[in-house]
């Protein structure tokens, strides 16, 4: 998973652009946990499967209403743990459960 850009006026919100590789054999579900926006916890809009081998473009959103609850006029910083896992088997271990940080520039 890796961030390709952002859009800080998309129809709904604040859209951080994505780009997703299954490199397995299996089906994958990537998610996002524990979320914040410039400190203030907001889970975005995301959730993606991608098929075994293959890639995807997405979108993950903040909407305007959650940033505006929390004061939040311009995106920052970013900081969310990414889950990883087999979409078909829920009970498995995740292969990535990790927190990363977007910093955007001003």
């Amino acid at each position: 998973m890796k961030v390709t850009g952002y859009d800080p006026d998309s129809m709904w919100g604040f859209e951080l652009k994505l780009y997703c590789e299954n490199k397995t054999d299996k089906t994958l579900m990537f998610a996002v946990e524990d979320a914040s926006v410039n400190g203030y916890m907001m889970d975005p809009g995301f959730a993606t499967e991608v098929a075994a081998g293959k890639k995807e473009n997405t979108e993950m959103t903040w909407f305007t209403d959650d940033l505006e609850t929390n004061g939040v006029e311009s995106v920052e910083d970013i900081e969310m743990k990414i889950h990883v896992y087999d979409s078909d088997d829920w009970e498995a271990a995740y292969l990535i459960e990790d927190t990363y940080t977007v910093k955007i520039p001003q």
